[in-house]
């Protein structure tokens, strides 16, 4: 099996297709990761977790089935990769635009399926804008014209039970005052068989 590139009239194309075996839906794909306060790693793989693996993983963390994979019969067209990033907290606390700019401004990121990238480039271009604040206690996003996250002008199919990840990497580790969350996510559609 091969990963297919499809553009986007074939994407549209697709998604008006009546075909009796699958279904095609618009779908997101997401991952939770935490940087906590103390961090020494310098690499983070999105879509390695599933649900109840490792144990108490809960779909509020994921909502991948397998671990790096998809379940046998389906397919995910990625259209666009989105990363969104918040302080574990809940709350803006002292340091808060500090630790989160070290996590956005600082990194490269690469989408791989199989053994083979579809995609790299800094961080930024993940979160969709810029982020500002005034002074460390403050966080906001401002949303940046022409920058609508990641997204690519060929779509890459991941086929099942080929392997992928977005890998995020940074020069040093990120240590930050209080914990950050970063969630990845993998929009476009999923081709699935029908029930029944």
């Amino acid at each position: 099996m091969k990963v297919e590139l499809l553009t986007q009239a074939d994407i549209k194309t697709l998604s008006v297709v009546k075909d009796k075996q699958f279904e095609i839906l618009d779908w997101r794909l997401y991952d939770r990761l935490n940087i906590a306060h103390g961090n020494t790693a310098t690499t983070f793989r999105f879509f390695q977790q599933s649900i109840g693996n490792p144990v108490g993983t809960t779909k509020r963390v994921t909502n991948m089935s397998i671990q790096g994979q998809l379940p046998s019969g389906y397919k995910f067209v990625c259209e666009k990769i989105a990363l969104e990033v918040r302080p574990v907290s809940g709350g803006v606390v002292a340091g808060t635009f500090l630790d989160l700019a070290a996590v956005t401004d600082y990194g490269c990121y690469e989408f791989n399926i199989g053994s083979r990238q579809y995609l790299e480039g800094d961080v930024k271009e993940l979160i969709g804008g810029k982020l500002f604040g005034f002074g460390a206690n403050a966080a906001a996003y401002a949303a940046a014209f022409g920058m609508r996250h990641a997204r690519m002008e060929y779509s890459p199919v991941i086929p099942a039970t080929f392997n992928f990840d977005v890998t995020v990497t940074y020069d040093a580790a990120v240590n930050p005052a209080v914990g950050v969350d970063m969630i990845c996510f993998l929009i476009g559609k999923i081709i699935r068989p029908l029930q029944g």
